[in-house]
């Protein structure tokens, strides 16, 4: 169990990684890295987020809790603010910024790395985005939602993608 929680210099974003699994070798710096850069890009980097780290059996347990589906997902966002409207900002409680908690499954992560051919980090990268997404109000409910949110997810990646692990 590994916990890390920095403000990064010159932005009042906490950013708490809680790394639960033990499957995975990972750099929590480098996840960190990747996190505040989607809340430069959103303009949401004075809100706190927490990430879990964790493995398909617990990935499975909070889906089950979460969603009530009976099986692992690579990544699941509970939102602190579950009805912001897309693409906004989230209103402040008591004077406090938090958007909420994203959960990953690094397994997974490392599983569908090596189905789709691409290296994990590409693979964190984009589903940190997407729970990040997640986390603003984007949702692939509908036809229209999925490409307002793709197209979100498209234009954060041009970005993050150009980060190196350094």
């Amino acid at each position: 169990f590994f916990f890390v929680a920095i403000p990064l210099c010159c932005s009042s974003m906490i950013i708490q990684i809680r790394n639960l699994q033990k499957l995975v070798p990972i750099n929590t710096s480098w996840v960190q890295r990747i996190v505040h850069e989607v809340g430069k890009l959103t303009n949401t980097d004075d809100y706190d987020i927490c990430m879990w780290l964790v493995d398909n059996e617990m990935s499975h347990k909070i889906n089950l809790e979460e969603r009530k589906k009976d099986k692992p997902a690579d990544v699941l966002s509970v939102p602190l603010h579950p009805d912001n409207p897309p693409g906004t900002r989230p209103p402040e409680l008591a004077d406090e910024y938090d958007l909420g908690d994203i959960y990953i499954s690094l397994e997974m992560l490392e599983q569908q790395a090596k189905e789709r051919e691409i290296d994990f980090d590409t693979q964190l990268k984009k589903t940190i985005i997407h729970g990040y997404c997640h986390l603003l109000g984007y949702d692939h409910e509908t036809d229209s939602d999925f490409k307002l949110m793709l197209e979100e997810e498209k234009r954060l990646y041009q970005h993050v993608s150009q980060l190196n692990k350094e």
